[in-house]
């Protein structure tokens, strides 16, 4: 098989819906091919295709022996994250599809960098993720608990720790949702990834650029 060091596999999205999304031909570093009916399984590691089961035992195998999937979220399919946890043995579970700004998680960071950090306000398919797989997290409505009690709490009397513990499990239910994950094999170090951005807004080309080719954000 192709070295799996050298090609990822993307699911569920055609290469014009991808360069619409996520930036056109001059934009990236790689070679985008598509999968055909008769693609070996030497060529399945240079392709883009989507979940349908023609290609699923070659998909398995390129994963087990170290290869590097990403699926795109971008069409909402509930059932996605299931069928993700049958064939990679990923645990997770479809959330929400809304709005929110987002911020990268130090898993993120060490994995994109930091020259980006924050998403804009924007629609993603979200997934509930185990907390080590989370990349990118929705923000806090409010950036400090004494914000929150400001603008929240309608009485002085409220109990300080009450106020603290309400704060956290508002920050603990939006990190749940995440529009980016990624999954690393115990066995044989293959990765999958989950994208639930639905548009190119702000800053989702440079960051989906960055998680593809392995390469760190710039500000340039």
């Amino acid at each position: 098989m192709t070295s799996q060091v050298d090609h990822i596999l993307f699911l569920e999205v055609d290469d014009n819906l991808f360069k619409t999304c996520f930036g056109t031909d001059n934009e990236w570093s790689c070679r985008l091919t598509s999968l055909s009916e008769s693609s070996t399984s030497a060529q399945v590691a240079e392709a883009l295709a989507d979940v349908d089961g023609t290609h699923m035992s070659l998909v398995r195998n390129y994963y087990r022996q170290g290869g590097w999937v990403v699926f795109f979220g971008i069409y909402g399919d509930f059932a996605a994250p299931q069928q993700l946890g049958n064939l990679f043995g990923v645990d997770w579970r479809f959330s929400a599809y809304t709005k929110y700004e987002y911020v990268l998680t130090t898993a993120g960071k060490e994995l994109l960098g930091d020259a980006i950090t924050q998403q804009q306000y924007t629609k993603a398919n979200l997934l509930s993720v185990p907390e080590e797989e989370r990349i990118l997290v929705p923000k806090p409505y409010w950036e400090s608990v004494e914000k929150y009690k400001e603008e929240e709490c309608d009485s002085d009397d409220d109990d300080e720790e009450t106020i603290r513990q309400n704060y956290q499990s508002h920050k603990d239910g939006l990190s749940r949702q995440v529009p980016l994950a990624v999954h690393t094999a115990q066995q044989g170090g293959g990765r999958i990834a989950y994208l639930g951005f639905v548009n190119g807004d702000g800053n989702i080309p440079q960051l989906v650029r960055a998680l593809c080719t392995r390469s760190k954000t710039s500000l340039g």
